[in-house]
């Protein structure tokens, strides 16, 4: 696989967009920078919060949720990438920020962590995942030097120690993710095997139906004879269309059975015992 083929693949997997993620990304961001607003401020008495910047993260998730469902085809062709905005901007850009805002307290060093397991839930590709830790962690940086006219930062906390359960951390929930992934991927797949297995079983039996059907006409339409020491040639032919008709039903009832056993099987119905012996 080329370079640029393995980079469209990393960005498509990283990329998983539905109602369901969205809906639950905004019901978190939404209220959750107002709620953490008033408690760290007000609660917690942090020394750096920032009403405007967490009502942008607000606006930003609540656009998120009335852009994904639009039907325009310009809006579906554009989200992928404000998604990852999105992300990149409410979750390391914004705890990043605060986090060197408030001199590496620690109550937002436990708040980096948990920021790295949200954003492994919604980019479950480590590509994609490390472009959007890093992009939002340098803004992040960036943004506090520019907006912070006497830079003093005094760590406190051991920074080994600290990054060595960060990066587990990271590790740790991208297998969690990638195996929870390949998972819902072999039981989609699996279902879509047994819809498949299903719908051609119910597919075959209309069919059978009718050749059972058409048997029937001509076993009716054949005239009942009985054997003689020597049959004659047109006995002969009747009794070979007898044992054709014999032979298809035998077929039909195999092929039925099948079908049987199949929609069982989708159905994860109990073997029948009944007719055992």
């Amino acid at each position: 696989m080329r370079l640029s083929d393995y980079i469209k693949k990393c960005i498509r997997e990283g990329t998983q967009i539905s109602r369901f993620n969205v809906t639950w990304g905004v019901l978190l961001a939404a209220p959750g920078h107002i709620f953490f607003y008033l408690l760290l401020k007000y609660g917690f008495k942090m020394p750096y919060e920032n009403f405007p910047l967490r009502f942008s993260a607000t606006l930003i998730a609540l656009f998120s949720f009335v852009l994904v469902r639009m039907e325009s085809p310009l809006a579906r062709k554009y989200f992928p990438f404000y998604w990852h905005f999105s992300l990149i901007y409410i979750l390391p850009f914004l705890f990043t920020l605060f986090l060197l805002k408030n001199d590496f307290h620690e109550l937002w060093l436990y708040w980096e962590i948990f920021m790295v397991f949200i954003l492994i839930a919604f980019v479950p590709n480590w590509l994609m995942l490390l472009f959007d830790l890093f992009v939002g962690v340098i803004a992040g940086i960036a943004f506090y030097v520019l907006t912070t006219p006497e830079i003093s930062l005094n760590p406190d906390f051991d920074i080994p120690a600290y990054l060595t359960v960060l990066i587990f951390s990271v590790i740790a929930g991208y297998l969690f993710s990638y195996s929870n992934r390949r998972g819902q991927v072999a039981m989609e797949k699996n279902s879509a095997f047994q819809a498949l297995a299903g719908s051609i079983a119910h597919e075959m039996r209309n069919p059978l139906n009718q050749v059972s059907l058409n048997l029937d006409i001509i076993e009716r339409k054949l005239p009942i004879f009985k054997h003689q020491d020597s049959p004659s040639a047109d006995i002969q032919a009747l009794d070979t269309l007898y044992q054709h008709v014999a032979w298809c039903r035998i077929a039909i009832k195999r092929g039925t059975q099948i079908i049987a056993m199949i929609l069982d099987e989708v159905r994860e119905k109990p073997i029948d015992k009944s007719s055992f012996t």
